[in-house]
């Protein structure tokens, strides 16, 4: 069957595009005939995506208050919704989220009642089912206009290429009958980020005295926080109930804080172990509170000819000086961020562009942040002495080979540091250590898109190269993560990773796709 459009993967890129484009046909009299759009969904868990759905735990939190994460436009929308439906979403949550839950809505309770929403950090599960419930609206409405008929299949899209007759072939994977074939006009990649770099070979690694969990979110994190809890019952002595987690981003200190939240998987743990390049996790969200502090490097910038490469140099130092006076990034968030942006505008088109590229990422690890119940556990766990951050490039972990009781840690201090072996055997290891490079995808639809040479992997290794359209290729569009190092004279974005951005780059894609349908 021949499509007008289809999408690949049903997350929040995926959902988005759709509303926006269903909106966008509805107001402007579009199509003069009734749209066939097809959409491939992997997971069985259509329109919320990872991060919104149940691979995650009810109790995971926005990283962000929702007055960040929100879309200005979604707030009213979202807002009236979570107001709405609050006892219906309240009794849900109670009912899964156990103790966790309860002492969220305590710590949060006088938000609600006072209707300052934009301070909370919510249950992420409830964005997604808000945009799953606007989603069905709007697929009935499109089909009882006459605008759309949506078909949803269940699969995973592992090859593209593009036919004669101009078409894009979709070759989709599923349980049964197997391998399909389907065809259509317009194709938006909405698969999310690339796949996750593995530290050890799953299957194998695994018994029922050792665990390595190379996905948190796979097959769910509450299962895998249950395969943790299980696991740690079966060793005796407490002195090796050790986790290794590896990486200091978002998802670790996500499964940090569901521990701390956990008292029966908390108690049993003996020793946390986190390593990560900079030995930090990200920052506490606070208001700026040394609004005036100055940056006096950068500020020196303005004055001087710099190329991107000093840029990065002088963020560097600057925060180096900041933290050697007690002041972190939480402080003077804001104030560094528009400061930046402030002297990106000085490089030239070429350096703007090396810094989106290279130097972007990197800045934004610097500069993460994450909210006081996240942190605060954290820091919780690291007073009792059970949580150790370790700063360090990994170099590989050794399985055990007789009667050691987990695998060991090999990691170097510094480059120029010989490699070291951490003196404590981990039975659990977790893998939050970030994603494969595009041109290195263990993905076989991506492989296959860039070998075809229907994608091209931009200089971030993180995102493809796209016009100022989003197309990769003639009505090939991208929108999510795989976005990031976009770098045009409309839109200039190193990640594209948050709810905020999504919405307002699938506004942009939704024009697009409505213009090229005239």
């Amino acid at each position: 069957m021949n499509f007008d459009i289809a999408l690949l993967g049903s997350g929040i890129s995926c959902t988005q595009t759709l509303l926006q484009l269903i909106d966008k046909l509805a107001h402007s009299g579009q199509p003069k005939e009734r749209l066939q759009i097809l959409v491939v969904e992997k997971f069985g868990e259509p329109w919320r995506g990872i991060p919104y759905g149940q691979r995650s735990s009810v109790n995971s939190l926005t990283i962000t208050t929702l007055g960040e994460f929100v879309h200005p436009n979604e707030k009213e929308g979202f807002y009236g919704w979570l107001k709405q439906n609050r006892e219906n979403w309240m009794a849900e949550l109670m009912l899964k989220g156990g103790e966790t839950a309860k002492s969220w809505y305590a710590n949060n309770q006088a938000h609600f009642e006072s209707g300052k929403w934009d301070e909370i950090y919510i249950p992420r599960f409830l964005y997604g089912k808000y945009l799953q419930e606007k989603l069905a609206a709007a697929i009935g409405e499109a089909d009882r206009k006459g605008i759309a008929t949506i078909d949803l299949i269940q699969g995973e899209a592992v090859d593209i290429e593009l036919t004669d007759n101009d078409l894009y072939k979709i070759t989709v994977r599923q349980e049964q009958p197997g391998l399909i074939a389907l065809s259509a006009k317009r194709l938006v990649l909405c698969i999310g980020s690339g796949t996750i770099k593995p530290v050890l070979p799953e299957g194998p690694s695994s018994s029922k005295d050792l665990l390595y969990v190379n996905d948190t979110y796979y097959p769910s994190l509450q299962e895998n926080l249950n395969r943790i809890e299980e696991l740690l019952d079966g060793i005796g002595d407490e002195q090796n109930r050790n986790m290794l987690i590896l990486g200091s981003n978002a998802s670790s200190l996500e499964l940090v804080y569901l521990i701390n939240q956990h008292p029966s998987l908390k108690n049993r743990l003996h020793q946390v172990v986190v390593l990560s390049y900079s030995g930090m996790f990200p920052h506490r969200i606070t208001q700026d509170s040394v609004p005036n502090y100055s940056f006096d490097h950068l500020l020196a910038l303005k004055e001087a000819g710099f190329d991107a490469h000093r840029l990065y140099q002088t963020i560097e130092l600057d925060l180096d000086i900041a933290y050697g006076k007690g002041v972190h990034i939480g402080d003077m968030y804001y104030q560094l961020s528009d400061l930046v942006v402030e002297l990106l505008k000085k490089l030239d088109h070429e350096q703007e562009k090396e810094f989106y590229s290279i130097y972007g990422n990197r800045f934004t690890k610097l500069i993460r942040r994450a909210g006081a119940e996240y942190r605060d556990a954290a820091q919780q766990l690291m007073d009792a002495g059970t949580l150790k951050l370790i700063k360090g490039s990994f170099g590989k972990i050794q399985t055990p080979t007789g009667q050691e009781k987990g695998y060991f840690l090999q990691y170097h201090s510094r480059a120029d540091q010989p490699v070291q072996t951490y003196p404590a055997a981990f039975p659990i290891v977790v893998n939050c250590g970030g994603f494969e490079d595009l041109d290195e995808s263990s993905s076989p639809l991506i492989s296959n898109l860039v070998n075809r040479g229907l994608c091209t992997v931009n200089r971030t290794r993180r995102g493809f190269e796209v016009t100022e359209k989003f197309e990769a290729g003639k009505n090939l569009y991208v929108m999510g993560p795989l976005l990031g190092g976009i770098f045009n004279n409309k839109i200039k974005y190193w990640h594209v990773e948050n709810a905020k951005r999504i919405h307002a780059l699938s506004c942009l894609l939704a024009d697009v796709i409505a213009e090229s349908l005239n």
